[in-house]
């Protein structure tokens, strides 16, 4: 159990480093138009806050990865909601963080987080399929039994 639970967790932390990587070539390729010298230190306070969110995300990414090793508790594992919550709530608990951050920033007219958004919709779904996998590995295991 051990074994697969780390397989698993590798798996995870090798997809939030990918993630990490295409978050940063997107913050990097955005262009960005100066026409003053206001509208370059702007950009550069943008580009800045990127950074610092990409950090935070790849940190929440590596936390919320941690969660799978409640798994090796067998009544976590042996419940359905409870190994979901272990796969899912963390990173869940940053889409539903960062899409309230966003309203308030997108209705100021600032398009901060719409990367950061998006990539954790995606980390979200490769979450949610990883546990389906799971499942299915641990329903395969109990079955040989």
């Amino acid at each position: 159990m051990k074994k697969l639970i780390f397989k698993f967790w590798g798996a995870n932390v090798l997809f939030s480093i990918v993630l990490f990587i295409i978050y940063r070539l997107v913050i990097s390729e955005r262009d960005y138009d100066s026409d003053t010298w206001f509208d370059t230190v702007m950009n550069i306070l943008d580009i800045l806050i990127n950074l610092g969110y990409s950090l935070a995300f790849l940190i929440g990414m590596l936390i919320g990865s941690l969660t799978f090793f409640l798994n090796l508790i067998d009544e976590i594992r042996n419940r359905y909601y409870l190994s979901l919550l272990s796969f899912v709530a963390i990173p869940i608990g940053v889409v539903v963080f960062a899409l309230m951050a966003s309203l308030d920033l997108y209705s100021a007219g600032s398009h901060i987080f719409t990367t950061f958004l998006v990539c954790a919709v995606v980390y979200l779904i490769f979450n949610g399929v990883q546990f389906l996998v799971f499942r299915k590995r641990i329903g395969a295991i109990y079955e040989t039994k």
